[in-house]
């Protein structure tokens, strides 16, 4: 039904999740055996990863053998949350979930909970289950006394991230505070407030400058200080307000927040002090790169950036770009994937889109760290592009069904 829109890697690198257009189905291939399972209704089309994920491995000894998978589906005006089997894909918890609207779900980094969250119109709701599916706590905003006449709060949730060490839960709402939960009892324990006005002395507040040659620098604001606020380009109708980013750096103790109000600014907090370590203002709002164009028509372009799931012995990269086009980013340099040899003996980076297309032959191909061992005069690609297997390198992560990991 409809053209593919969404395609992404699935739990192993032998699997591909295929999203189908009108949100009609998803179909997840083998590419070592060609079967299929469709999964019916997703309630997103996949393109932001919030209706469905993979549940992260606890440990190194099982990795890449399959993951279990949490899809969100609607069906005859029902959210419903699924959780599958790896490899067989067979629904091994199957919840109607108790929301008027599911916005999203998001797996913890440790793979025990999945927080789903409703839509902001439906009000303040978070619904914490268990890895298995079953229902832990629902979350629901704490008393407010700036309730209009008719007695409603506004809207609800807009962000959800989990902090790294599993023990915090974020949580950005429409109204510029972001409530950090105690993932033992998921109550909340800090509550960080973005004002219109920065006036806080105990925190720094840096202003980007721009001189007439494009050179940049940073001044030291005095407070109270006013950001610029959020303004809406040519055919954008989107509500300019909440906090739509929460970060985290790698050990959790600082968070870096943005309220879309106020888009150039960042906060920086502090979570051992609970306070703001500093605030930043930027020139404007971030920009496209050089590299990429706008969409075409008078389509508003949409940025996303994304980190790549790279190795611990690999260089980061990560994705940026809109709905049309993107770019690769190595911020510490771009690893070499394939070298190949020239009849020459030289060694040359090769296109591999030219190779599979039978443009050129297929190259001798080995690794710089196991020479002897890898080099192979006559090695030939499997229908999944990929080398075939050395022998002695044991089975395929597909033979392993990792139900385990359930419990």
């Amino acid at each position: 039904m409809g053209k593919n829109v969404h395609v992404e890697f699935g739990g192993t690198e032998d699997e591909v999740v295929v999203f189908s257009d009108f949100a009609s189905k998803a179909t997840v291939w083998c590419l070592r055996t060609g079967r299929t399972v469709e999964i019916k209704d997703p309630k997103f089309l996949g393109r932001e990863g919030r209706g469905w994920g993979y549940r992260p491995n606890r440990d190194k000894e099982t990795q890449g053998r399959g993951k279990l998978l949490a899809f969100l589906c609607r069906t005859a005006g029902q959210d419903i949350l699924l959780v599958l089997a790896p490899k067989s894909y067979n629904v091994l918890k199957r919840v109607e979930l108790p929301t008027v609207d599911a916005a999203g779900i998001k797996w913890s980094r440790d793979g025990r909970w999945i927080v789903v969250w409703d839509a902001a119109s439906a009000g303040y709701r978070l619904h914490i289950y268990t890895a298995d599916g079953h229902l832990y706590r629902t979350i629901t905003r704490e008393q407010n006394e700036e309730l209009d006449r008719w007695g409603i709060e506004g809207l609800g949730v807009k962000s959800v991230e989990w902090a790294p060490g599993n023990g915090w839960l974020a949580v950005g709402g429409w109204d510029r505070r972001v409530r950090i939960l105690f993932t033992r009892t998921f109550s909340p324990i800090v509550f960080l407030d973005h004002t219109p006005e920065i006036q806080v002395p105990s925190a720094p507040v840096y202003t980007e400058l721009v001189d007439g040659r494009g050179s940049r620098s940073y001044s030291l604001a005095q407070q109270p200080v006013t950001p610029p606020k959020a303004t809406n380009e040519k055919g954008d109708t989107t509500i300019k307000q909440g906090i739509s980013i929460v970060a985290f750096n790698v050990d959790g103790s600082l968070c870096a927040t943005r309220d879309d109000s106020t888009p150039n600014t960042i906060w920086i907090w502090d979570l051992r002090s609970l306070t703001p370590r500093a605030i930043l203002i930027q020139y404007s709002p971030v920009k496209l790169s050089q590299n990429i164009t706008k969409p075409a028509g008078t389509a508003v372009a949409r940025w996303d950036a994304r980190w790549l799931p790279t190795g611990e012995d690999k260089k980061p990269a990560l994705v940026f770009g809109h709905q049309q086009a993107y770019i690769l980013v190595w911020p510490e340099g771009k690893d070499r994937i394939l070298r190949f040899e020239n009849e020459d003996g030289e060694q040359s980076d090769d296109s591999l889109f030219d190779i599979l297309t039978g443009r050129t032959p297929i190259p001798k191909l080995y690794r710089e760290d196991d020479e002897e061992t890898y080099r192979e005069t006559d090695i030939g690609f499997e229908d999944t592009f990929r080398g075939k297997r050395p022998p002695g390198r044991g089975r395929s992560v597909l033979d392993e069904s990792g139900l385990d990991e359930m419990f």
